[in-house]
């Protein structure tokens, strides 16, 4: 829920809540699934707000989020997966943009803040991506910079839509994720049962 801390007031980048996946494994759209009564994404949106003075949903423009107070940027190619959009907000916005899956619901605001403060001492990175204790990146809670344009526009062009596939080809700041700050992802039914349950 919001965080009572004062608002983070660098303004290096956007959050951008990535609203426009087919959610083929919940069966239902993710973003609007309830949690104490409000929609995911509101949920997400409402702990955003304590990080970023800036936050826009990447999703398909049909008002379906208007009762957010965000802009919504679609995809320039629909159905191309999280990489295209995160080329189109790239693109629209040129300027830095912090990526959230839609199906993370609690927002670590210490992970938030390092990766952002990475990324202002690392100037030449072209993205900031934590990485698992297993070794496993976290790709859709990430910081990008529009230096990627330009790669994930050959990726895309070659079929390529893999994020990972992109991070040994550019310059990139890895955030080491501790015990205690894993990435909680609600991606199937069971998943949002259990979260739903242990939070009313």
């Amino acid at each position: 829920m919001p965080s009572d801390q004062p608002p983070y007031t660098d303004q290096l980048a956007s959050a951008v809540i990535l609203a426009g996946g087919t959610s083929s494994r919940m069966g239902e759209n993710k973003a609007m699934l309830l949690v104490k009564g409000i929609p995911l994404i509101q949920h997400i949106h409402s702990q955003l707000t304590a990080l970023f003075e800036s936050i826009l949903i990447s999703g398909p423009d049909d008002k379906h989020y208007d009762f957010l107070p965000c802009e919504v940027i679609p995809d320039e190619m629909p159905d191309q997966g999280p990489l295209m959009a995160i080329y189109s907000v790239l693109n629209a916005l040129q300027k830095p943009i912090f990526v959230v899956a839609t199906d993370i619901p609690e927002i670590p605001r210490s992970v938030v803040e390092n990766i952002l403060n990475l990324a202002r001492t690392n100037p030449g990175a072209q993205a900031v991506v934590p990485v698992t204790t297993v070794g496993d990146y976290e790709p859709l809670f990430a910081l990008y910079r529009p230096a990627l344009l330009s790669t994930i526009q050959d990726a895309l062009a070659a079929g390529n839509r893999h994020i990972y596939k992109l991070f040994s080809q550019v310059p990139l700041q890895r955030y080491q994720l501790q015990p205690h700050e894993s990435l909680l992802n609600l991606n199937h039914p069971n998943d949002y049962e259990r979260y739903v349950k242990s939070h009313r």
